[in-house]
């Protein structure tokens, strides 16, 4: 029973933080104002997948398919990913970020008469 618990409650943990980064990856890689940027992005995302499929099947071809070969191969490609959505939204996400910051009068709460203590302040 205590193994029980401890998977569904492992699962329930796990299944949280996945939606939550799928959320975020949807944000970054799909906006909903920019159709030019979520068919650019579609794009990307295809040539992705077919490029991972591709390195599948020459692996294959090679019968270089083991659990070294694949492990080195999934954190390499991984990485590459990883960085490429960073290169490619980073920069327009901090651009929104600063944007939104300055729209709400500095999000460090130190901004003049907009931080959290006025906020405070002026509910008492």
């Amino acid at each position: 029973k205590i193994n029980a618990v401890a998977a569904a409650a492992l699962l329930v943990f796990l299944s949280k933080s996945l939606r939550t980064l799928t959320q975020v990856l949807i944000a970054m890689l799909l906006p909903r104002d920019d159709d030019g940027r979520c068919v650019r992005s579609v794009i990307v995302l295809g040539a992705a997948v077919s490029a991972f499929y591709g390195a599948a099947l020459a692996m294959r071809s090679v019968d270089a398919v083991s659990l070294s070969t694949v492990t080195t191969v999934t954190v390499v490609c991984g990485v590459l990913v990883y960085q490429t959505v960073m290169d490619t939204t980073w920069a327009e996400h901090r651009a929104e970020f600063l944007r939104s910051k300055d729209r709400s009068g500095g999000a460090d709460g130190d901004s003049e008469g907009g931080g959290k203590g006025e906020r405070r302040r002026r509910r008492r």
